[in-house]
């Protein structure tokens, strides 16, 4: 049974802040549209080129780029690299009756 994506949107991590740990690396972003309540799907770009492994945690945003713990809870169903680990997408649900701002904490190497 084919599930219908409540949002599909986009995160170029280019211009996020890095962090490095020996041969990982470290992001956390805001995605370009905000999380709906649902199923929804995110495309994370610009992973360092031959990326082999990658962890992506949902979670809530707040100003300036902070994660934030609030009421709704975020479930990540698949995360899967691509283009030569260059891309990855992740499909996760929003339980929360409203779209919230949202951001991806990413640990790759």
């Amino acid at each position: 049974m084919r599930t219908i994506l409540s949002s599909t949107t986009t995160m170029d991590i280019a211009s996020s802040e890095t962090r490095m740990a020996g041969t990982f690396f470290g992001f956390f972003a805001r995605i370009s549209l905000d999380a709906q309540p649902g199923d929804n799907e995110v495309i994370i770009h610009s992973l360092p080129f031959g990326t082999k492994c990658i962890t992506v945690w949902m979670m809530e945003w707040s100003i300036p780029n902070n994660p934030h713990v609030g009421d709704a809870v975020f479930y990540t169903n698949s995360v899967q690299l691509f283009d030569n680990g260059t891309k990855c997408r992740v499909k996760y649900r929003l339980d929360f009756p409203t779209a919230l701002p949202a951001a991806a904490s990413i640990i790759c190497g």
